[in-house]
């Protein structure tokens, strides 16, 4: 074929796939944040816990509700920052790799993952693909998780945790794309987990 008619290949994986992969990575992950922290940070865990239990046991009814209610939404606020911050990086890195502005981005839904995604619209490179897909899992989970390890901080640790695993599409993904040249041409499917290899 010519170039007047390119062959685009799918490359793509099933929801469920990714689902299950979630699901089989949770225990590895999770070990491997939590198992660290415990070894080096295990003192100070408990005496957290125990300075709040005694802070609760002399609160009132209304007190300890009010306590719950509050570290509920600050986890969920820490949340939706997370996941807004972990499409964003996305769209930064294949903006940064290709010098295209911010219009061939766009946001949506696999709704049958319930999972948000960042869309870029336009070829690229595989290499400036595979920097946009990892940046998240490194800066939204790794490293908040590693911080945690480093300080004794148990909720960035946990933060880590929870955005390791929520990077399990992107991971199969760049497994995926693994064996594909850095220069060969990639376009990002716009409705499922995968893409369209350039041949």
């Amino acid at each position: 074929m010519g170039k007047d008619n390119p062959v685009w290949n799918e490359l793509s994986i099933e929801s469920e796939k990714v689902y299950r992969f979630s699901i089989a990575i949770l225990l590895p992950v999770f070990c491997l944040y939590f198992l660290p922290y415990f070894i080096f940070w295990s003192d100070t865990f408990f005496k957290e816990i125990k300075s709040i239990i005694v802070v609760l046991r002399f609160s009132g009814a209304i007190l300890i509700i009010s306590w719950v209610i509050t570290r509920i939404f600050i986890y969920l606020l820490f949340l939706i920052i997370g996941i807004i911050a972990h499409e964003l990086l996305h769209a930064i890195g294949w903006m940064i790799m290709t010098g295209k502005g911010f219009r061939n981005i766009s946001f949506g839904i696999i709704w049958e993952l319930m999972a948000p995604y960042a869309h870029i619209k336009i070829p690229i490179s595989i290499l400036a693909y595979r920097i946009g897909i990892i940046l998240p899992l490194i800066l939204v989970g790794i490293f908040p998780g590693v911080y945690g390890l480093v300080t004794g901080n148990v909720e960035w640790v946990f933060f880590g945790f929870i955005f390791t695993v929520a990077a399990a599409g992107d991971i199969i993904m760049l497994w995926l794309i693994r064996k594909i040249p850095s220069r060969r041409l990639v376009k990002d499917h716009p409705e499922k987990l995968g893409c369209f290899i350039y041949q």
